[in-house]
């Protein structure tokens, strides 16, 4: 009887130990892998973490536009009817004596044109023997003839530039020849005197007062720019210079800007071949080109 009891726990005794040994080779069954897994496992690891990314795409830069060169201005067509040949960035006014209406000479007018297209007219000229127009320009003998209100305007501002043409200058005046004034105080002038002098009178500014100098005005294109923030007023003949003088205050002329002169301390007469007034002061090289023009006025084909 003892020995069945002995044998019967040795069985059981076998029997648990089968059964804790199941057990242990489930766990390890769910929870190792196989080595030819565990090699699948490491190479995709190893692919991943050596693997090069792949770049972030970009957008195409777009290329810098090279800047286009601003086109050279092509000239104005004025009135519809012809070119100018002066500079016309800051022309005013634009008288020609040969070519007084926007349809070339007319001698029976009594409106000299504003060429520039501004329509700053010369009106109401009491046409004469000592006032008119011909072929050789507007000619004017011991009379006052009186410029737009703009042309006081201008030459009350800070800055401008007059240009002038005369021929067959005669003086008359006693002591002067007074080409350009202001009909009340008398700020503005623009002269010669009897002892050959070429003089501009801009108020108590400092003048311009050229010795020997008057026959200039008879033939020769004529410039005088006024520039306060610069403090110097230049004249030129034919584009070179002549003289310059100190400013410091604006002219602040009154009543009318006039050409000729009906005094005869102050007369004269001669053909006015062009006048031209600007808003600003003309730079060198613009007098000079100015100076070297030809024709004024060209007629499209």
């Amino acid at each position: 009887m003892k020995k069945r009891i002995i044998a019967l726990l040795t069985v059981l005794v076998l029997a648990l130990t089968l059964f804790a040994a199941c057990g242990s080779d489930a766990d390890t069954a769910d929870t190792t892998k196989s080595p030819a897994a565990s090699a699948t496992s490491a190479a995709t690891s190893t692919a991943k973490a050596t693997a090069t990314p792949t770049p972030t795409p970009t957008e195409t830069p777009t290329p810098t536009e090279t800047p286009t060169a601003e086109p050279t201005k092509a000239p104005v067509l004025v009135n519809d009817k012809y070119y100018i040949n002066y500079v016309t960035d800051g022309l005013v006014a634009m008288y020609e004596g040969k070519y007084n209406t926007v349809d070339g000479l007319n001698t029976e007018t009594t409106t000299w044109a504003d060429l520039s297209g501004n329509g700053n007219d010369v009106t109401d000229i009491l046409i004469s023997d000592e006032c008119y127009f011909s072929d050789k320009g507007f000619y004017v003998d011991t009379q006052q003839v009186f410029l737009p209100d703009v042309i006081l305007d201008i030459i009350n501002s800070d800055s401008f530039t007059i240009e002038m043409q005369m021929t067959d200058l005669v003086s008359k005046g006693t002591t002067f020849n007074t080409f350009l004034n202001s009909d009340v105080n008398d700020n503005f002038a623009f002269f010669t005197r009897e002892d050959n002098y070429f003089e501009f009178k801009s108020a108590t500014n400092s003048r311009i007062k050229l010795a020997g100098e008057a026959e200039k005005f008879d033939g020769h294109i004529i410039a005088l720019t006024f520039d306060l923030d610069e403090g110097i007023a230049v004249a030129y003949c034919d584009g070179e210079y002549l003289g310059d003088c100190v400013i410091t205050m604006p002219i602040d002329a009154e009543g009318k800007i006039f050409i000729g002169h009906p005094s005869a301390q102050k007369n004269y007469s001669a053909n006015w071949v062009s006048l031209r007034f600007y808003d600003r002061a003309l730079t060198e090289d613009e007098v000079k080109h100015n100076a070297s023009v030809e024709t004024a006025i060209v007629i499209p084909e």
